[in-house]
């Protein structure tokens, strides 16, 4: 329970909005205008995804259409290159086999020698 000075407190800092009301006279109309005023903000959301939903996004579509039947023409090939890189292709494919004997790489061995040093200072 809130005592006085916490009562003071909330209506010193938030005024008398979150206090409860000894008058409850217009706390119905209280309530029936927050209603109101949450039914026209949630409208007002609907209506803006409406307009985007058929508007814009419509229009973004038809757009995209405009766009891809405009380049609806043939290209010309060029038969030389195609049937160059076509049997570049073919020859990746089809590659010689690997020696049995390669060499690894990836194996160290070491091949220098260095200088232990023990001296004490």
């Amino acid at each position: 329970m809130l005592t006085n000075n916490a009562l003071e407190n909330i209506k010193k800092y938030f005024g008398t909005a979150l206090t409860p009301a000894k008058n409850t006279r217009y706390a119905n109309w209280r309530l029936l205008s927050l209603s109101v005023f949450g039914l026209l903000l949630a409208g007002a959301l609907w209506t803006g995804y409406f307009i985007y939903q058929n508007i814009f996004f419509t229009l973004s579509n038809v757009n995209a259409i405009v766009v891809l039947s405009t380049n609806l023409t043939a290209d010309v090939v060029d038969f030389p290159n195609f049937q160059k890189v076509r049997n570049l292709i073919e020859e990746k494919k089809n590659l010689p086999p690997l020696p049995a004997n390669i060499r690894d790489i990836f194996a160290y061995l070491p091949t220098s020698t260095y200088a232990v040093t023990s001296a004490k200072k």
